[in-house]
C-alpha cells in the first residue's frame, strides 16, 4: 500500500500488504520506477525497471568516457591552423549575434575556447583508438584502456 510521496525527494513511502490485505507494520520509501502499482501490468513494469537499469548503466559508461577524455593530457596535440582560425574567426564576427560591442572583445577568449573544443575532439579521438585496439588484442593498449568502454555516438533519450 503507498502510505505517501515526497515530491521533494521523489520518494513513495509504501507498506506491504499480507494475504488477507492487511497493512504491515514495516515501511520502505522506493522510488517510482521500482514501484509496480496493482492496475499495472507486472511484464511492462519488469520491462521498464530493465530499461531503467540499463540506460544507468549507459550513461555511466558515457560519464566515465567523458571523464577520461576530460583528463587526458592536450599537450603536443596539433592546433587548428592559423588560416582555419582566421576562416571562423571572420564567420563568427559577421554574424548578427557577434556584431555586438559587448562581444567584441571577447574574440581570443572565443578562439581560445575553440581551440580547446579542437583538443578535446582530437583527445577523443585518440582515446577511441586506442579503446579500439585493445579491444583488437593491443595488450599495450588493454593494460591502459581494458575498462573504457566507447559510448555510442549520441545518449539515449
Amino acid at each position: 500500500a503507498v502510505l505517501s510521496f515526497d515530491a521533494s525527494a521523489g520518494l513513495f513511502t509504501v507498506a506491504p500488504l499480507d494475504e488477507g490485505g492487511k497493512r504491515s507494520l514495516t515501511t520502505a520509501t522506493v522510488s517510482r520506477v521500482n514501484l509496480c502499482f496493482d492496475a499495472e501490468d507486472p511484464f511492462v513494469f519488469a520491462e521498464r525497471v530493465a530499461a531503467a537499469h540499463a540506460a544507468r548503466h549507459a550513461a555511466a559508461e558515457r560519464m566515465l568516457f567523458e571523464l577520461c577524455v576530460d583528463s587526458m593530457p592536450t599537450d603536443g596535440l596539433p592546433q587548428i591552423e592559423a588560416s582555419r582560425m582566421s576562416r571562423i574567426s571572420k564567420l563568427a564576427a559577421s554574424s548578427a549575434q557577434f556584431a555586438s560591442p559587448r562581444l567584441a572583445n571577447f574574440s581570443e577568449q572565443l578562439a581560445g575556447e575553440v581551440q580547446a573544443l579542437h583538443a578535446r575532439a582530437l583527445a577523443s579521438m585518440v582515446l577511441r583508438s586506442q579503446a579500439n585496439a585493445a579491444r583488437e588484442g593491443d595488450h599495450q593498449a588493454a593494460a591502459a584502456f581494458s575498462n573504457v568502454v566507447i559510448p555510442a555516438s549520441e545518449p539515449p533519450p
